[in-house]
């Protein structure tokens, strides 16, 4: 709560201002990080500060990894974080966000295998698309960025084409970069609407899956009841997974045209890699 003064805003700010200090002083305690500081800008290290809770140890192996990931371990996945280059691809709206949020709610971040073809989007491409939108849904909302992004992939339309796209490696990048690198804690994975052909994927490529992330992935035909109860406050659910809002108002419908206004992912990426020599010269 916060009182007509607003001292508990007042507090709140202090304390992250007071962590925020904290990080930056052990970023320059390292001899990676240290050069790259100011690329960092505050707004991303809040949110790492916020969605992990304070904790200095988490707060720290997130910016490493995802550090990491952009220049080292995947820098061509994070070289297609161009929002210019990929418009043509989010205009395909192959990811929807429910733009209705609680104090109590994760963020919730819906996937559409129909809507996939993926003789036009790689699968790298997939996942840079992905992150772009995660970033929008959770980039002015304190309370996603405290309570993570609820992950839901609609399987309705799975097709062998697809499947011959979901291999091991594939999965391995993705959870990669959505478990260890992503400055937003994703709480649960569910795939819902699956049919056999999703089960015989999911049993094959589960083991590229961290062990910690595993035990949150369901894999689910029509009983939604494991996303109800990730969801606490059911009446910011759309009616197509069982909630109350009808479904066209529910949705973000600018959260592609949104994207624009906040670069911030985008421009870290390119910075890095220009300072590591990945990038484009």
């Amino acid at each position: 709560m916060v009182d007509q003064a607003g001292n508990s805003l007042s507090l709140e700010n202090e304390k992250e201002t007071e962590y925020l200090k904290i990080v930056r002083d052990m970023m320059a305690g390292s001899e990676k990080l240290r050069p790259m500081m100011p690329f960092w800008p505050d707004k991303l290290l809040l949110m790492i500060i916020r969605t992990y809770d304070f904790n200095q140890t988490s707060v720290m192996r997130v910016i490493n990894s995802l550090q990491n990931c952009i220049t080292e371990t995947y820098p061509d996945l994070f070289r297609l974080l161009n929002l210019t280059d990929l418009k043509p691809i989010l205009d395909k709206k192959l990811f929807t966000l429910v733009k209705h949020s609680s104090p109590r709610n994760p963020g919730i971040l819906i996937f559409h295998f129909k809507n996939w073809e993926p003789s036009e989007v790689s699968t790298d491409q997939l996942i840079a698309v992905g992150i772009v939108y995660y970033y929008q849904l959770v980039r002015n909302s304190k309370d996603i960025q405290r309570n993570g992004i609820l992950f839901l992939m609609d399987t309705d339309g799975l097709g062998f084409n697809h499947a011959r796209q979901l291999s091991y490696d594939f999965v391995k990048k993705l959870f990669a970069v959505m478990v260890y690198s992503s400055p937003i804690r994703f709480v649960c994975y569910v795939l819902y609407n699956s049919s056999y052909l999703m089960e015989k994927i999911y049993s094959v490529v589960k083991y590229a899956i961290p062990e910690r992330a595993r035990k949150d992935v369901y894999v689910i035909k029509k009983d939604l009841t494991v996303i109800h109860g990730m969801v606490p406050d059911k009446q910011f659910l759309p009616t197509c997974i069982g909630g109350d809002i009808q479904n066209d108002v529910t949705f973000q419908d600018d959260a592609e045209q949104a994207a624009f206004e906040d670069l911030t992912l985008q421009n870290l990426a390119t910075d890095l890699q220009r300072e590591f020599g990945v990038g484009k010269k």
